[in-house]
This record gives structure tokens, sequence and C-alpha cells, in this order.
């Protein structure tokens, strides 16, 4: 599981069709808004899974800019297997 947390920034007077649209997205939850800042949470069971959603995000209309602020993804299964052929 690939777990990322997000601040996803929108222009001004869009922020609830933003909210409402990132609510709609699957393996996406937020968490709380600020102005224009609305913090979110992916969840995926890859990296690659994760970025695509992270890359979708951007073209929301109405979005102005979407930062990454954690990512753990140890437990991705590709990650997991390259490591383990590595240490043999």
């Amino acid at each position: 599981m690939v777990i990322s947390s997000l601040i996803v920034e929108s222009h001004a007077g869009r922020t609830a069709e933003v909210r409402s649209a990132l609510a709609g997205i699957g393996g996406v939850e937020v968490h709380s808004v600020h102005g224009n800042s609305i913090v979110v949470s992916i969840e995926a069971a890859s990296l690659s899974i994760s970025q695509s959603i992270s890359a979708a995000l951007v073209q929301i209309p109405g979005v102005a800019a979407v930062q990454l602020v954690y990512a753990n993804f140890e437990d991705d299964p590709q990650i997991q297997a390259k490591l383990k052929g590595a240490a043999s």
C-alpha cells in the first residue's frame, strides 16, 4: 500500500467545486480545507497507481497546483520485488 499526502491549491472561488471533484476520486480522501488549500491523502496499491492519481488531480478544473507533502511507498509490491532481487 502506498500512502501519500498532498495539498491541492484551487483557484479563488472554485474550492468547493474542486473539493467535490476530489471526494469523487477512488483512493482520495479529503481531510480539511483552509482557504484555497485542500489537504488530501491518496491510498493506492502501487507507486505507479498513486502517481497516476496525483497526475489526474492537476487536470481537475479549478486546480491551480498540487504539492506532495509526504509519501510512504515501502510496501509497494514492485519495490519489494526489486529489493528481494537485489539481495539475492
